[in-house]
């Protein structure tokens, strides 16, 4: 890996073409999109067409969500129906804004995606409304095995020695030697912490096992690097935990900065146990930086 950590390019492309165009009838579309980018997290808008998200990288949800725009970092898919019925004749463009927080990204600006060119007449009607329900489920999985604390780590950025740390230890050595830094039992449920100490968001990858996101975090990045970090980051540790249900995935995005309020973490489960003083460790601390966030997941092995 370079030093330099990302690249942005200034041109849009769509299944390998620049800033194309579709046509499509006055129906109702299903689309699944995904965000090819080297490092760009896209917010991306479908003019004034109707959303419903339907599925993710974990497969088929259990019902239709709503939603007005797609925040999707690199490698995310979503799933989506995408309702032209009352846009008979006009042009939609599908375009792409910087994302809010908790979102932080240093990409530049690039806007325009592609065009969406609505017909006024439909060939194929296929369905007439959105399903109320899906095929997909909500799982219901037992209290989690064990805990882990898993902190991501940027030593000497914008440097020739830059290097990204998983738990304080070099994430590329650990790839070369083939050193598994966690070693999940098989039929287990784990409740896995990633502590975002960087300054920009991460698109966290799980293969093999699906996840489920159950909160996040704020908390002072400044003070727990001040108490637990090294020349090489923070360490990571584990406990036991217990967490909440939602929708799979196999993506999430771990996001440097969060106004979502702290979600309560029992102070004897800091990483590697050390005591209730850990940021992260007290429920009734309000965080005094919100540059660095915590993501909860549920993942099933």
């Amino acid at each position: 890996m370079t030093w330099i950590g990302e690249y942005f390019g200034d041109v849009m492309l769509v299944n390998g073409k620049v800033w194309p165009f579709l046509t499509v009838e006055p129906r109702l579309y299903r689309f699944r999109i995904l965000n090819g980018c080297n490092a760009r997290i896209m917010n991306l808008h479908i003019g004034r067409a109707r959303l419903w998200q339907i599925g993710a990288e974990g497969g088929m949800w259990d019902k239709p969500v709503p939603v007005g725009h797609l925040v999707l970092a690199p490698a995310e898919r979503a799933d989506v129906i995408a309702d032209f019925r009352h846009s008979a004749g006009q042009t939609h463009y599908v375009t792409n804004t910087t994302p809010r927080a908790p979102v932080s990204t240093p990409a530049p600006p690039l806007t325009a995606v592609m065009q969406l060119r609505v017909g006024t007449t439909v060939t194929q009607p296929g369905p007439a409304t959105v399903p109320a329900s899906l095929p997909g489920r909500r799982a219901h999985l037992p209290s989690p095995h064990r805990r882990r604390f898993i902190t991501l780590n940027e030593v000497a950025p914008e440097t020739p020695s830059w290097t990204l740390n998983l738990d304080g230890a070099d994430f590329e050595k650990l790839a070369m030697k083939g050193t598994a830094r966690e070693r999940p039992k098989a039929g287990t449920v784990e409740d896995w912490l990633f502590i975002n100490m960087t300054g920009d968001t991460h698109p966290m990858h799980t293969h093999l096992v699906t996840h489920q996101v159950v909160g996040r975090t704020p908390f002072d990045a400044g003070a727990y690097q001040k108490k637990y970090g090294g020349p090489r980051g923070v360490p990571g540790g584990s406990t036991q935990g217990r967490s909440r249900p939602a929708r799979w995935s196999r993506l999430i995005r771990q996001s440097a900065a969060s106004r979502t309020p702290p979600r309560p973490i029992p102070a004897t489960s800091p990483p590697c146990g050390r005591g209730s003083t850990c940021p992260l460790a007290s429920p009734r601390r309000r965080p005094t930086s919100t540059t660095a966030t915590s993501w909860n997941t549920k993942t099933t092995t």
